[in-house]
């Protein structure tokens, strides 16, 4: 689909998983991998080490901070800096002042 490059609605365009593959794939894809994925979540949930704290430490080597980003909105230029322990995102903004972020699309 078009995304659009400016705007509120802006953002990355999509891909397909066959993009990336030299044959192609079967028409049971799509299912397959959602399959995958839900029984992933379903082991994982039901694991006793996948605690709020344990995903926050994992966000947190997973994530970049210190590299200036995006908010889609605004178009304002945001530092992420940590994640809190109950999920939301520490940045700073352009004025210097740090917030918390609970659901924005950074890019």
């Amino acid at each position: 689909p078009q995304v659009p490059s400016d705007g509120t609605n802006r953002g990355r365009p999509a891909s397909a998983i066959q993009s990336f593959c030299k044959e192609p794939l079967p028409e049971t894809t799509a299912q397959v991998v959602g399959e995958d994925l839900a029984e992933s979540l379903i082991r994982w949930l039901g694991d006793s080490s996948s605690t709020s704290k344990a995903v926050v430490q994992s966000w947190r080597r997973w994530a970049k901070f210190g590299k200036e980003q995006t908010l889609r909105e605004t178009n304002e230029q945001i530092i992420p800096l940590d994640i809190k322990d109950d999920g939301q995102l520490l940045v700073k903004g352009a004025d210097g002042n740090m917030r918390s972020l609970i659901a924005d699309y950074l890019f």
